[in-house]
């Protein structure tokens, strides 16, 4: 597993709907592979999904409407499992969508975060490299989707060791998206891992002043957790 350096430093990972501040100091990276949605999955839906595959998968499976519905079906329990953190089941689900059809970029990105989030867990460095197969064919049919191209930097940076494609990655996703401030963030804290004190500052700085024109609760998460990068870099520049 890889292990961040002592030195701490604030990135921010976000989600469509909440902020997490995650400081690190020296544990584990936690959190890093996140779903857009952080909606609560209760187990109702679950079971409703799969008492409704076990009727599906007991007909017919040449109707083709039929097999397009259970994969479907198993594409979307295996985002619910994601969002549970439920890990084993999501791959299952998921596996079983590939081979009823939905070979689609979501499907390869909900693999991905399984995978990843499973080998940090788990300290297995194949369901690492399945996670980087299944981001890069996620962004081989689909170029622009930020998500996944956000999770393979991530997983580069931090558990590949290819710091300079991590980088390469996030400089595209900030220069395609600049409201995409999570990738902000993280673009900072690359820089800083790399003792580029200097590029990791003119990161915060300028997201800084952009956060400042915004008045949300969440814009003030973002504008603390910089407030605290900026002041960190500044003092160790300074020393």
């Amino acid at each position: 597993m890889t292990k961040l350096r002592k030195i701490t430093l604030t990135l921010l990972v976000i989600s469509s709907i909440i902020a997490l501040i995650i400081i690190f100091d020296g544990d584990i990276l936690k959190k890093i592979f996140v779903l857009k949605s952080v909606r609560v999955v209760t187990q109702s839906e679950i079971k409703r999904m799969e008492e409704e595959l076990s009727e599906l998968t007991s007909k017919s499976a040449t109707n083709p409407e039929v097999v397009n519905k259970i994969g479907i079906l198993y594409q979307n329990l295996g985002g619910k499992y994601n969002e549970k953190g439920a890990w084993d089941p999501a791959i299952d689900a998921l596996q079983k969508a590939l081979g009823y059809g939905r070979n689609n970029p979501l499907v390869h990105y909900q693999l991905a975060i399984a995978y990843a989030n499973r080998g940090t867990q788990l300290e297995n460095k194949d369901d690492i490299d399945k996670a980087q197969i299944h981001y890069e064919k996620a962004l081989q049919m689909d170029p622009n989707f930020i998500e996944a191209k956000y999770g393979l930097a991530i997983l580069l940076f931090y558990e590949k060791d290819n710091r300079s494609k991590a980088v390469q990655l996030m400089e595209e996703i900030t220069k395609q998206k600049p409201t995409f401030y999570r990738a902000r963030f993280a673009l900072g804290r690359f820089y800083y891992e790399n003792k580029d004190l200097n590029k990791s500052l003119s990161v915060y700085q300028d997201l800084y002043t952009d956060l400042e024109k915004m008045d949300s609760p969440l814009a003030k998460e973002y504008k603390q957790a910089c407030k605290e990068n900026i002041q960190r870099i500044t003092t160790e520049l300074a020393r």
